[in-house]
């Protein structure tokens, strides 16, 4: 591992979104002074996308490697691309996303200058053309579509605390600490919030969390993803699966981290959350609208109302694999302070 630049793309069946995706990266601008590489993973997919890498990587002199792995979550293909990387900080590429050329040199550039910075995410838009539902606003930014530091300083390590994966930069040696450190992500396979918690992790070993707002990431999605089925669904991800990462938020910790304190929470939290999802006005109104003519504002509501209750029906298992994962990154930043005294 050395200083540069490691372009890390991960596709599962993406072949349909995967053209302009390369294509951007053909174009990225990196000094040549600034060691790179590409990597590509092919995570089990079954359509051309292993093609459309092997094509990339004919036409393009910069040093590619293409990976196979059988089909696996994001979190696991992240980690895969972790441990294989070269160079010590890591520009993640998801197989909808079209980048400006200097997005990656100008992330690197803000590690450079700070090395007390773990993860560095940017702000994102719609190509440019691309049609979507007049009120889809509401809920962009369940879909990583927006701007995330509303901030002069770029940095969100203490106001959000967290990227979003599309176009995430991570510090290779900080994230292998973790990892060799027996921490293991929670929200693994194919759960949401498998970023957020990446940067949870690296927030709580010490490192900041900034956003590059020179350059922008165009994300790229599927028409079909704009279907209202698929808005509740992912909305309704996002939500339950941020309970499953309550010992990271402050106002929760460490209290929340006492067994008894904890199921107080949820009980409690939880009868709250059941009233609101069955508050009668409500739920006469969105009958008589019916799913169809629901609004996106009526959608974005009903999955995160119906997200709390889930979340927290289902979050006492995954809290507490939270707070292990929490000793355990505790543990790792004292002896890695230590170890500079």
């Amino acid at each position: 591992m050395s200083n540069g630049i490691s372009i890390a793309l991960f596709s599962y069946n993406g072949s349909g979104v995967l053209d302009p995706t390369l294509q951007s990266l053909s174009k990225i601008i990196i000094p040549n002074d600034l060691p790179s590489e590409f990597i590509l993973l092919n995570n089990g997919s079954t359509d051309s996308t292993l093609d459309k890498f092997n094509n990339f990587k004919k036409r393009n002199s910069a040093e590619t490697t293409i990976i196979s792995t059988t089909q696996s979550g994001i979190a696991e293909a992240r980690w895969d691309l972790i441990k294989s990387a070269k160079y010590d900080i890591i520009f993640f590429v998801e197989d909808d996303n079209i980048i400006e050329p200097l997005l990656p040199y100008t992330s690197w550039l803000l590690f450079d200058k700070n090395p007390k910075i773990f993860a560095v995410g940017c702000n994102t838009l719609l190509p440019i053309g691309k049609s979507k539902p007049q009120d889809f606003k509401v809920v962009e930014s369940a879909f990583a579509i927006g701007k995330q530091d509303n901030n002069a300083t770029n940095d969100v390590t203490t106001n959000r605390g967290f990227a979003w994966g599309a176009g995430l930069s991570v510090r290779k040696n900080r994230c292998l600490e973790l990892y060799n450190s027996g921490v293991r992500q929670v929200c693994n396979g194919r759960l949401k919030g498998n970023d957020a918690e990446l940067c949870y992790m690296l927030k709580e070993y010490g490192g900041k969390i900034f956003i590059n707002n020179n350059h922008l990431l165009y994300h790229n999605i599927k028409t079909e993803r704009f279907s209202k089925t698929t808005v509740f669904k992912t909305v309704f991800q996002n939500t339950y699966s941020e309970f499953y990462l309550l010992p990271y938020h402050k106002q929760l910790s460490p209290s929340i981290c006492d067994k008894s304190a904890l199921k107080y929470y949820i009980r409690k939290n939880l009868l709250s959350s059941i009233l609101e999802l069955l508050q009668i006005r409500w739920l006469i109104s969105l009958l008589f609208k019916f799913f169809r003519e629901m609004s996106y504002s009526d959608i974005y509501l009903l999955a995160i109302r119906c997200g709390n209750v889930y979340g927290l029906l289902t979050c006492l298992k995954h809290v507490k694999e939270s707070i292990a994962n929490i000793d355990i990154i505790r543990s790792a930043k004292n002896t890695r302070l230590n170890d500079y005294t």
